[in-house]
């Protein structure tokens, strides 16, 4: 085993095809896109409160399905709100440090999309958004840690956070098959 990795990248060892390379930057910026329409996280506290939150990158419905009373939190006005619960803050901290890796990650995926041409030259457009969206879902399967352990008694659902770390996952082991043409660019 130890000999074939020597030999080979590592991506020859763990890569896969999921895309060909004509694919490789549509997909990249589809996925990131579609992670912008996933909440990460879904809430529900049932002791007391009856509660529901649903947590997407920028925002956070309070008692979304009871009706009046819903609140509409940006990600900052969330964190301000819980400013001063301990740790329990904390995790909306990193929620806010996640949010702004995600948000580089929309802004590049909007350039990909508007100026192929001039981004893809620089980097493999799928390497640099799977980076981001792993380093994303990392940060919102931490946050969400935290507030499962430091806050109210709860059932925490990250099956966005999950979702965006198997995306970033896709773009990172994909290894299309070479073609001779450059991988970056493609005709429209």
């Amino acid at each position: 085993m130890l000999e074939s990795l020597r030999k080979e990248p590592l991506t020859a060892t763990f890569g896969r095809e999921w895309v060909g390379e004509s694919l490789e930057n549509p997909l990249t910026v589809v996925l990131i896109w579609v992670s912008v329409l996933i909440p990460w996280n879904i809430g529900f506290i049932t002791q007391k409160y009856d509660l529901y939150y649903v947590r997407w990158a920028y925002l956070e419905f309070g008692n979304l399905f009871r009706g009046p009373g819903t609140e509409i939190l940006l990600v900052n006005q969330a964190y301000e709100f819980q400013t001063g619960n301990g740790l329990f803050t904390t995790g909306y901290l990193i929620w806010g440090i996640g949010t702004a890796v995600f948000t580089i990650a929309v802004l590049y995926s909007i350039a990909l999309f508007m100026f192929e041409d001039r981004v893809a030259p620089f980097a493999r457009p799928a390497r640099v958004g799977g980076v981001l969206l792993t380093v994303t879902g990392g940060a919102f399967l931490l946050a969400t840690a935290f507030i499962y352990q430091f806050g109210l008694p709860s059932i925490q659902i990250p099956l966005g956070a999950f979702m965006l770390v198997f995306f970033g996952y896709v773009l990172l082991t994909n290894s299309p098959e070479e073609t001779g043409e450059d991988p970056h660019i493609i005709d429209r």
